[in-house]
């Protein structure tokens, strides 16, 4: 065998580890920081306490398929965006004046590169006797052209929930009746 192909042999091997390793490196998870938005803008206090009802609806994870955020990761991010946007009175799991129900209707994932990922949520505020005081759907998406599969599927899906937390942020601001 040659010397330049046992040369290219070597380099094609070594490329193909260093690929590999780089998106063993870059496959970090979902995590729910990366999908609390940005909420600057005018703040509007609502003499109100929310609770944040847990968050129904995911799709589940499966071996090999897309990263899909779970529901406990999607209603973390829901509490910090809340609180961040600093629109109530107070925010909390446990205990408030109104209650928010949150469903995710559909979580779509769509190409390759980019990977694209599409989330429908409806936000349902609720007064403690029961009344829906505000309802709305928010439709979502967000692509990422990561050259790692799973880095790009991860930033796709944050992404999508981040942008449709900033839709209902902006919501709340522009559409709340007090």
């Amino acid at each position: 065998m040659s010397a330049a192909r046992v040369f290219s042999r070597r380099t094609a091997a070594t490329l193909l580890l260093s690929g590999l390793t780089l998106s063993i490196v870059a496959c970090a998870g979902i995590t729910p920081k990366r999908m609390v938005p940005e909420t600057a803008g005018p703040e509007r206090k609502i003499a109100l306490r929310l609770r944040v009802m847990p968050v129904t609806g995911s799709r589940d994870t499966f071996f090999g398929g897309p990263a899909f955020p779970t529901h406990e990761q999607v209603h973390e991010a829901l509490v910090a965006t809340l609180e961040k946007a600093g629109i109530f009175a107070g925010v909390s799991s446990s205990a408030g004046d109104l209650e928010l129900t949150t469903t995710l209707l559909s979580t779509d994932q769509q190409g390759f590169l980019p990977t694209t990922v599409r989330v429908v949520a409806n936000y349902k505020f609720t007064a403690r006797d029961g009344t829906v005081l505000w309802s709305e759907t928010y439709d979502s998406s967000f692509s990422a052209g990561d050259l790692g599969g799973a880095a790009r599927t991860v930033n796709a899906n944050e992404g999508a929930v981040r942008e449709n937390l900033k839709a209902l942020v902006q919501g709340i601001r522009a559409r709340w009746r007090s």
